[in-house]
């Protein structure tokens, strides 16, 4: 994949690719460094990964190969990444990130969980009052 050309296509593209792909009517978020990069080695990297395991995990394998690449490589996607967020600006000028709506819900169930025995094992507690 051509990233130059992927990144500067025009907002009317950018919108037929919403209306066929996005689900719920959302915009969908602009791709940052690593799913660039991502999108730009999926096919490299899946013919690769392909041959030592024919079912490979492959967001882990590009997760570890996004890591041991070169400074430069990375520093020229992030550069990448800021110009598409800014041209996704100009397609979608409301757009804005409304994250996750289970979030909060996610958030109370972590702290339900294995952080409350914690909380209960401070040494700081003398133990039961009587």
């Amino acid at each position: 994949m051509d990233v130059e050309a992927y990144i500067h296509r025009s907002p009317e593209v950018r919108h037929q690719e919403q209306a066929r792909f996005a689900s719920c009517g959302k915009v969908k978020k602009p791709l940052n460094a690593f799913m660039l990069w991502r999108r730009a080695n999926r096919d490299r990297i899946r013919a690769a990964s392909h041959e030592r395991d024919p079912r490979p995990n492959f967001s882990t394998i590009c997760g570890e190969l996004w890591l041991v690449e070169s400074t430069a490589v990375r520093v020229q996607f992030k550069e990448w990444a800021e110009i598409e967020k800014r041209n996704h600006l100009v397609a979608f000028p409301d757009y804005k990130f409304g994250g996750s709506k289970n979030g909060a819900a996610k958030r109370r169930r972590l702290r339900a969980g294995p952080q409350a025995a914690l909380v209960l094992d401070d040494p700081t507690d003398s133990g039961p009052k009587e």
